[in-house]
């Protein structure tokens, strides 16, 4: 049986057990843990340990370290003071930029819920529209399919358009009701249609929301036609 000699050149891991160079033992103290086992801490000293580099807890990253950690290290000389005052300050700055980030996000948020409930009416009468188109072309209302078509484009225009507005520059809503955000142009056009379109065409189907509700520059405000009661057709002679 051969004989085992030690070499002091070795050591066995307390931890995984096995047997490396002592060079992977070694370690660096701190000037913390210098000051603290009687050295002047002025040169760097060197230690042996019982764990291996690969075994050895890490370091925190400076990164990681608490404002406490980091005034620590820099009174203890482990850590220049500028880089520890650095790092602090840049935390700070972070800090409140993530506050009002968070802030921000909220309005946007609140922002974004507000145009759904605005805006929930348009995708029904796009929905609306989209069903007429099809029944206008099933019945052969060739007339009307056309309308429709014309109109189910600018709804959709106005859909896309008023999302993207807003992924662009968030804000709060601008109007009231869906048919405030279609501008002048898509108001004229789909009038234009709708009057194009034979009275035999028009009278059987429901009024286009961008018909009822329009722009009256007479007192400068978005108006809704409103049915005469009973009464007052009756006055009326109607």
């Amino acid at each position: 049986m051969e004989n085992e000699t030690y070499s002091p050149l070795i050591r066995t891991c307390k931890s995984c057990g096995e047997t490396k160079p002592l060079a992977e033992f070694r370690y660096k103290l701190t000037r913390a843990q210098m000051k603290a086992q009687g050295y002047a801490g002025n040169v760097l000293v060197t230690a042996e340990g019982k764990l291996c580099k690969y075994c050895r807890p890490r370091k925190k990253p400076r990164s990681k370290l608490t404002r406490k950690e980091l005034v620590t290290k820099a009174s203890s000389g482990d850590l220049h003071p500028f880089i520890a005052q650095s790092i602090i300050a840049k935390r700070k700055v972070a800090r409140v930029s993530k506050q009002k980030a968070g802030r921000y996000d909220g309005w946007v948020r609140l922002w974004r819920n507000e145009h759904h409930r605005i805006l929930v009416g348009l995708p029904k009468e796009i929905t609306r529209v989209n069903n007429a188109v099809r029944y206008a072309l099933a019945s052969r209302h060739m007339d009307r399919h056309k309308f429709f078509l014309t109109y189910l484009g600018e709804l959709k225009r106005l859909k896309a358009k008023v999302w993207l507005d807003f992924r662009t520059h968030p804000a709060e809503p601008k109007f009231n009701c869906w048919e405030e955000y279609a501008d002048m142009e898509m108001q004229t056009l789909v009038r234009q249609a709708w009057e194009a379109l034979p009275l035999a065409d028009r009278v059987p189907i429901k009024m286009p929301a961008l018909i009822k509700h329009r722009f009256d520059p007479l007192v400068n405000a978005y108006t809704r036609p409103t049915r005469a009661s009973p009464a007052e057709r009756i006055a009326q002679g109607g």
